[in-house]
């Protein structure tokens, strides 16, 4: 996951102080929640004339990343869609 992601993570969830390795198991555990929550949500903003285009990288297995610079390129909101993604999860697991 985009260490800029995991790092607005960590901060909306006021754990700055863990240490790295305690940061690392939550992250892991929250990444992948955060991770399914953008994706679904960019995969609905995503224009129709993207749609398979989007199909056909789906097609090739890509990481998340791939994925992220994917939705990025094609979605002017892209990145209100990761802070609402944010700040939902920091509500949730406050």
């Amino acid at each position: 996951m985009d260490t800029t992601i995991i790092n607005q993570i960590i901060t909306a969830l006021g754990l700055t102080d863990l240490s790295p390795e305690e940061n690392a198991d939550i992250v892991d555990r929250i990444g992948t929640v955060a991770i399914e929550d953008i994706l679904t949500r960019a995969t609905d903003a995503l224009p129709e004339d993207k749609q398979d285009a989007y199909m056909q990288l789906l097609d090739t297995n890509p990481d998340p990343d791939t994925l992220f610079a994917f939705f990025e390129q094609h979605i002017p909101t892209f990145d209100d869609i990761v802070q609402t993604t944010i700040d939902d999860i920091a509500q949730r697991f406050k």
